[in-house]
């Protein structure tokens, strides 16, 4: 408790002298390196990071500077550092809340979870973990695919969370109320009894107004039972795969590769003259 490590104390320092963005993140346990309390493990989690802010403000003030963190509870029951608790969550969202009091970017979590395998635990705690993360607003995100409290890396979870992920963005993006989408006139239009299926409104806005996941099911049961009646790990696996075996990324236009490659090279110009 109320100690920087040196490893990570050299690390806010050197990135501070190179100009480089650094994540800086206390991960603390309530009940064992911080107070039971959550009150408590905010109270001390933050000193921790913003005195970590200090020490790399003080080696070049305006270094850019990313507040964590990963506050969770140790569970008593097991000792672990609990990914799916709810004040896993709880503590993330109200750091966010912090973050943007004090005008500091913030690193927070999402899409992960205790259970040591992908199963309807791990589909629970990653939902309402991503849902907080995007209700509460961090600005980089992290954890996305871990089970087994961070211990552990699942690709068909990662897929899946992609999902959770989608739906979540389309919570938070909320409901566009104008004259178009009020659709006043179309109502009128169609009238009692009718049917919108072959308006052109409907053929405007449901692609846009509706979140279509890629392997969460929606088919009919009989459907589902001749696709297969595949799990949604038994689909996400296969998603795995394909993407491993068959995902060609579109290159990035010449003028952004040019960009990044000027960035590489100003970088390595100050890492020689320092």
């Amino acid at each position: 408790p109320l100690q920087h490590a040196w490893e990570a104390a050299s690390k806010l320092i050197l990135a501070a002298r190179k100009g480089l963005p650094v994540v800086y993140t206390p991960c603390v346990m309530a009940g064992g390196t911080v107070p039971a309390t959550m009150a408590g493990v905010l109270t001390q989690g933050l000193a921790e990071s913003l005195s970590g802010l200090v020490i790399n403000q003080a080696t070049r003030e305006g270094s850019p500077f990313i507040m964590g963190g990963v506050f969770t509870i140790m569970d008593m029951s097991s000792t672990i550092f609990s990914y799916g608790s709810p004040e896993f969550n709880l503590l993330m969202s109200s750091l966010a809340d912090l973050a943007h009091y004090l005008k500091l970017p913030m690193f927070g979590t999402a899409g992960c979870s205790d259970s040591n395998l992908v199963d309807e635990q791990a589909g629970i705690e990653a939902a309402l973990s991503i849902a907080m993360t995007a209700l509460s607003g961090p600005n980089l995100n992290h954890d996305v695919g871990y089970i087994e409290y961070g211990s552990t890396s699942s690709l068909e979870f990662l897929a899946i969370n992609n999902d959770v992920i989608g739906m979540a963005r389309r919570l938070v993006r909320g409901i566009k109320v104008n004259d178009e989408t009020l659709a006043l006139d179309i109502i009128h239009k169609i009238g009692p009894g009718g049917h919108f299926l072959s308006e052109d409104h409907t053929m405007k806005h449901f692609k846009t107004e509706t979140y279509y996941p890629s392997l969460i099911d929606r088919q009919r049961y009989e459907s589902w039972l001749e696709s297969g009646s595949k799990t949604l790990f038994e689909r996400a696996n296969e998603k795995v795969k394909d993407i491993i075996e068959n995902y060609e990324p579109d290159p990035l236009p010449k003028d952004v590769q040019q960009k990044i490659r000027a960035i590489v090279e100003r970088s390595e110009q100050k890492v020689v003259k320092s």
